[in-house]
């Protein structure tokens, strides 16, 4: 046959008292093996339908050989580090302090320990503003070195971060702020949008002097940090991630594309999206380094493609 703009024609009719059924499909549209597996679970479909118990649930249609790859694709089991999320980053700063961990615009650089020595001095003013293990911490700073130090000294006061866009209506900013319960916010504009009773810390409070030794340890299930999305009515709802469920995720992801400390990672997504935990976590959690982009360039493609070139990301 040779009707147009179709992929797969399924025909059925009768001949010599049997039921006839043919496929005609255009191959090249289909991977290879796509089709036959296809045609095999619809002609035992079929089959059963002829003498097959109506009544009972339909068989599985999975050719048994997809069957195996999967069982094999899936066998993801394995021992659980009970890491913290922060752990292997300042892991890293003790080993190899003058490492780069973070680079930005057309020579901002950040080695490993400094960047721990920024974070455990914002950890030290966290904690004198009475933020302790499992508080709630709201993070508003624009993309750059200082949201790293930030979601940093927060963990490593033993707190939660709860990133939210400096681009959110300040309307929006003090709901999340409100619902998440919040100590403190480490924001740049004086506090806008911030609930009253909530301190608010200056991202250079580092300078202050007074940081911690190490970072506070906490129990792998404590949250990690606290996402919100807008849910169905627009209401800001909350997603509460443990560490063990972001480390687990991190440590396969580096785990199965071998990423170690010669690799660079763009750090394209916001701090509010979930997929920024790996631009952070995973990469500086192995030593290798973090490549930013800076406020202004969030949708400037063409400064992306400049950055990946010229710190070989």
């Amino acid at each position: 046959s040779q009707t147009p703009q179709v992929w797969l024609d399924c025909q059925v009719t009768e001949r010599e008292g049997g039921l006839f059924v043919n496929w005609d499909a255009v191959e090249e549209l289909f991977p290879a093996g796509v089709l036959d597996g296809m045609f095999g679970a619809f002609v035992g479909l079929v089959e059963w339908l002829g003498v097959g118990d109506w009544s009972g649930g339909v068989p599985s249609l999975v050719p048994g050989g997809q069957v195996v790859v999967r069982e094999r694709v899936n066998a993801t089991a394995g021992p659980v580090s009970g890491r913290l999320l922060h752990e292997g980053f300042f892991e890293c700063a003790r080993v190899s302090p003058d490492a780069v961990a973070l680079v930005w615009g057309s020579g901002g650089v950040l080695t490993y320990g400094e960047l721990a020595s920024r974070a455990l001095g914002l950890a030290g003013v966290l904690a004198g503003s009475g933020v302790g293990p499992g508080d709630a911490v709201g993070v508003s700073l624009p993309k750059g070195p200082d949201q790293v130090v930030a979601v940093l000294g927060v963990l490593a006061v033993g707190g939660v971060y709860v990133p939210v866009g400096v681009d959110q209506p300040v309307v929006r900013r003090e709901r999340i702020l409100s619902r998440a319960g919040v100590r403190g916010v480490v924001c740049a504009d004086g506090g806008v949008g911030v609930p009253a009773g909530v301190a608010v810390v200056a991202p250079d409070a580092w300078v202050c002097g007074g940081g911690l030794a190490g970072p506070v340890g906490v129990a792998d299930e404590s949250a990690a940090y606290v996402i919100f999305t807008s849910g169905s009515t627009g209401e800001p709802k909350g997603v509460v991630v443990s560490h063990r469920a972001a480390v687990n995720t991190v440590e396969d992801v580096c785990s199965r594309f071998g990423v170690g400390v010669s690799d660079r990672v763009l750090a394209v997504s916001a701090l509010d999206f979930d997929l920024s935990v790996f631009d952070v976590f995973g990469v500086l959690g192995v030593g290798g380094g973090v490549v930013l982009v800076e406020e202004g360039q969030r949708r400037d493609a063409g400064a992306w493609l400049d950055l990946v070139r010229r710190h070989h990301v």
